[in-house]
């Protein structure tokens, strides 16, 4: 009884190449999708909210945790070297309030009234936040001074 000893793909050039170029085109696809999910799951990141994290405080105290909201009017006071910050960040839905302090240059949009501040850093016991990272999100919508 003869074998077959067919190959499963026609060995010709022409097959070859296209069975190259496939593979080539499968990859970029595959790098393509990659990329865009990397990219949009780095834009899309979450951050709770000074009312969550509070909340929350239990599961979080001792950890480093990121935290949102706005810096309350007035509260920023500054160190004689001009580097140590203490601040109040509060969400502006339900006024919770989470002290915290920082020690470097603060970005610029810091103290904008519509500019959401980021902080990560440690949640200690007493309810604040020592912030080793202080960033700024841009405001959605455009919101004209007063």
């Amino acid at each position: 009884m003869a074998q077959n000893t067919t190959l499963p793909f026609p060995s010709s050039a022409k097959a070859r190449k296209r069975r190259k170029l496939l593979i080539v085109a499968a990859v970029v696809v595959l790098a393509v999708v990659f990329l865009t999910y990397m990219t949009v799951k780095g834009a899309s990141s979450y951050y709770p909210t000074t009312t969550q994290l509070v909340e929350n405080s239990q599961k979080e105290l001792g950890k480093e945790v990121r935290v949102v909201g706005k810096v309350l009017p007035g509260s920023l006071a500054r160190g004689a070297d001009g580097l140590d910050m203490r601040f109040t960040i509060f969400d502006p839905q339900t006024d919770v309030r989470v002290p915290a302090s920082y020690k470097g240059v603060l970005p610029d949009q810091f103290e904008a009234p519509h500019a959401d501040v980021i902080l990560q850093g440690i949640y200690n016991s007493d309810g604040s936040v020592t912030a080793s990272t202080v960033s700024t999100k841009c405001a959605s919508k455009y919101v004209p001074a007063s």
